[in-house]
C-alpha cells in the first residue's frame, strides 16, 4: 500500500456512514460524558450543597437563634458596642504600659 491508497482508505472510513467498532466507542463515550453532566455532576453538587448545610449553615443557624435572643434581651446594641469599647481602650492602656514598663530608662 502507498500513501495515496492510506489516504484513500481513511477518508472512506471518516466519510463512511456505517457504525465502526471505533465510532460506537465514540458514540458511549459521548452518552458517558452527558450522563455525567447531566445527572452525576447534579448529584454531586446536591450532596454538596446538603453537607455545606449540614455541617455549616445550620450549627451557625443555632448559635445565632441561641445567642441572638439573648444579647437583645439583656440590653441593647449600643450598651453591647460601649462595653466592647471600654474593653479595647483597656487592653490597648494595658499594652502601652507594658511595652513602656519593659523599655530601658534613658540615662542623661
Amino acid at each position: 500500500m502507498n500513501s495515496m491508497d492510506i489516504d484513500q482508505t481513511i477518508n472512506r472510513i471518516i466519510k463512511s456512514r456505517t457504525p465502526t467498532a471505533v465510532s460506537d466507542v465514540q458514540s458511549e463515550i459521548e452518552t458517558n460524558h452527558a450522563y455525567i453532566n447531566q445527572v452525576q455532576l447534579k448529584k454531586l453538587i446536591q450532596l454538596h450543597d446538603e453537607n455545606l448545610q449540614e455541617r455549616c449553615h445550620i450549627p451557625l443557624k443555632k448559635l445565632y437563634d441561641k445567642y441572638n435572643d439573648k444579647i437583645l434581651g439583656e440590653g441593647d446594641l449600643q450598651n453591647w458596642a460601649e462595653h466592647i469599647e471600654r474593653d479595647l481602650r483597656l487592653l490597648e492602656t494595658t499594652l502601652k504600659i507594658v511595652k513602656q514598663e519593659g523599655e530601658p530608662e534613658n540615662l542623661d
